[in-house]
């Protein structure tokens, strides 16, 4: 299935297609019941005008998975976010990568993971970190693989709710110039 993805920077077409896939990853992942505070969190953070408006940032990239022209996947990296557990001089963060609950285990979350990897080299950037709820743990498993390291928690405000996020940490080799 992965031989016929694509994976490309996106552009403010993307944005009802991005809100899509994000409502639908995110209630996959952390629906515990909580539903109220589920949607309350998508409405407040994946609606179609707030994917536009980030889109439309320049401190963010948006790295989306498409399979035949169908959006099953993206990413959002922040250039030059920082947080305190985190030690480096040219950070970058991965502040999302969600992939459609039909393509989990497909290989696609692998292939989005390494072109992040590889964004954040071709920019120079020596860390790439990110934040990962502490019970969501296949996620946590997943970054495990990809060589990210524990280093130090912070607060997540799920819909005026705090959960407990880890920070895991990946060094970045840099890509040979040529």
């Amino acid at each position: 299935m992965t031989a016929d993805v694509q994976i490309r920077l996106a552009g403010p077409r993307d944005a009802a297609a991005l809100a899509e896939v994000a409502a639908v990853s995110f209630r996959a992942a952390y629906s515990d019941g909580q539903q109220a505070t589920t949607e309350r969190y998508i409405a407040d953070h994946y609606a179609p005008a707030k994917q536009a408006a980030e889109l439309a940032d320049p401190s963010l990239a948006h790295l989306v998975v498409e399979l035949d022209s169908t959006l099953i996947g993206f990413a959002m990296l922040a250039y030059g976010e920082g947080h305190p557990a985190v030690a480096a001089s040219r950070p970058i963060r991965l502040s999302r990568i969600y992939v459609a609950p039909a393509s989990i285990g497909s290989g696609i979350g692998g292939r989005l993971m390494e072109r992040c990897i590889d964004h954040a080299s071709e920019r120079r950037h020596d860390v790439i970190w990110l934040s990962v709820w502490e019970e969501n743990t296949r996620a946590v498993a997943f970054y495990d693989r990809w060589g990210f390291a524990t280093v130090g928690e912070m607060t997540f405000d799920y819909a005026g709710d705090p959960q407990r996020d880890l920070v895991m940490v990946r060094p970045i080799a840099q890509m040979a110039s040529t």
